[in-house]
């Protein structure tokens, strides 16, 4: 399900009154990709998705996309004004992933609201390659991040222990995920070039190099 009921402010305090939301991504737009934000409106660049967990049951339910400078942007500031009624911390801004560029800002530090990362330094290079592996994997597939997949809760490990690499089994996980479209990431990547002539061309040694370590090395998809 996805919530596009949100726009001006009064909608947005009623969202986050159902819902505990938590941003899972934030990225842009490549040409030929199309999503709505929570206020009716066509994305135009750069959003956030945030995953929406019901109050009441406590289950996630339901996705939410927002403009970063607007509607996102007005979620992050109401999470604030309204942590002490709903008993949470502020919501943190998540670091933004540009596939024109590359690889991840750093985590936010005092951005709005008092959310914390518990990582104690900078994200690790593997941390890295993995979030912009599962980033660009899914733009080239235009799905989103599933509440609970392996993709959601990877890039919440990785939000919470920045400077902790991953284990090499859960690099061949992403791998394998990568794998369910039959194609590499490269491939689908080339394939978006002609309309996003300024799409980077992304490497992923570290991941590599994880997946060579297991006996037989799995074939990569990256």
């Amino acid at each position: 399900m996805f919530i596009t009921n949100g726009p001006g402010d009064d909608k947005k305090r009623e969202i986050l009154h159902q819902y505990r939301l938590t941003p899972v991504m934030h990225t842009r737009l490549l040409q030929g990709m199309a999503l709505r934000c929570c206020c009716g409106r066509p994305l135009e660049d750069c959003y956030y998705q945030f995953d929406a967990t019901e109050r009441s049951t406590g289950k996630t339910v339901a996705i939410l996309y927002a403009g970063d400078k607007g509607c996102a942007a007005r979620f992050f500031d109401l999470s604030e004004e309204l942590a002490a009624a709903l008993s949470d911390k502020p919501m943190t801004p998540l670091p933004f992933f540009d596939p024109l560029q590359g690889e991840p800002e750093e985590a936010v530090s005092g951005g709005r609201g008092n959310g914390e990362s518990h990582g104690r330094g900078g994200m690790h290079p593997l941390n890295k390659e993995v979030v912009c592996a599962i980033n660009l994997t899914l733009m080239c597939w235009g799905a989103f991040i599933h509440p609970g997949s392996l993709f959601s809760k990877l890039l919440e490990q990785i939000r919470q222990l920045p400077d902790r690499p991953l284990y090499d089994w859960k690099v061949k996980a992403v791998n394998t995920a990568i794998s369910k479209g039959c194609r590499r990431l490269s491939t689908m990547l080339d394939e978006k070039r002609p309309q996003n002539p300024k799409l980077r061309r992304f490497e992923f040694p570290l991941m590599e190099a994880c997946l060579q370590r297991f006996e037989p090395p799995p074939e990569s998809y990256l």
